[in-house]
């Protein structure tokens, strides 16, 4: 009888072992990053939403479907955005509007237009159907090899913010300029003044300047009084 037990016990410990090395896998593959499951992004999207309200002729609704009412204003936003390329929007609306128009630049760059959900959640976004073209067709080529985020946000004078404390009281009320990267429009920043010698005026300069010592120089060797003094 114990012989027997003995017997039955050997393949339990090739189990516990076939056991072992499975968990062992599964560990393995666990420590697998989950980054590489979903689209890479330039821009880091936050995990908590920031509250949009909408219009005032809309509370009852917002009271009543305040997910639904906040996903249709943040599409009036992207929707301008991707429009205008560079618009003017409150704090809080241009956060959110800026989060979800990198995202769905970054679907339609991985999925493309053939793709039914990426396609669906475009045409929730975009309420102007033309511009679902403009997106695969000008946006993803656009930004296609950038390695930075597709929109770039600026505060408006008056009011100084802290960007680690988006949620603060101090941002309500500020503007800011949302736009998209690579537009037409000329930069919000003035261009740096070059003061390099290759520009024509400055070579004009050094060459009056030049030829003035010359004739100075002539003037005071030959013993003859300066012309150009």
């Amino acid at each position: 009888m114990d012989n027997d037990v003995f017997e039955e016990e050997a393949p339990n410990e090739e189990l516990d072992m076939a056991g072992k090395e499975l968990k062992r896998r599964l560990e393995s593959i666990k420590t697998t990053e989950i980054k590489k499951l979903i689209p890479q992004m330039p821009y880091q999207i936050p995990e908590h939403p920031i509250r949009v309200r909408s219009g005032t002729g809309e509370e009852h609704l917002r009271r009543l479907f305040p997910r639904q009412l906040r996903l249709k204003e943040i599409a009036k936003s992207v929707t301008k955005l991707v429009d205008q390329e560079r618009i003017e929007l409150p704090y809080f609306r241009a956060y959110e509007t800026r989060n979800y128009t990198e995202r769905l630049i970054a679907e339609a760059m991985r999925y493309g237009d053939c793709h039914k959900p990426t396609m669906e959640v475009a045409n929730f976004y975009l309420n102007d159907k033309t511009l679902v073209h403009k997106l695969f067709k000008v946006l993803v080529p656009r930004y296609l090899n950038f390695t930075t985020s597709f929109t770039a946000m600026h505060l408006l004078p008056g009011m100084e913010i802290d960007w680690k404390d988006p949620k603060a009281t101090r941002h309500l009320g500020q503007k800011v300029v949302l736009e998209l990267k690579g537009n037409p429009y000329p930069s919000i920043f003035p261009d740096r003044v070059n003061n390099s010698k290759s520009l024509l005026h400055n070579i004009l300069l050094a060459e009056a300047s030049k030829e003035y010592y010359r004739k100075k120089t002539a003037a005071a060797a030959e013993g003859k009084p300066s012309e150009v003094d």
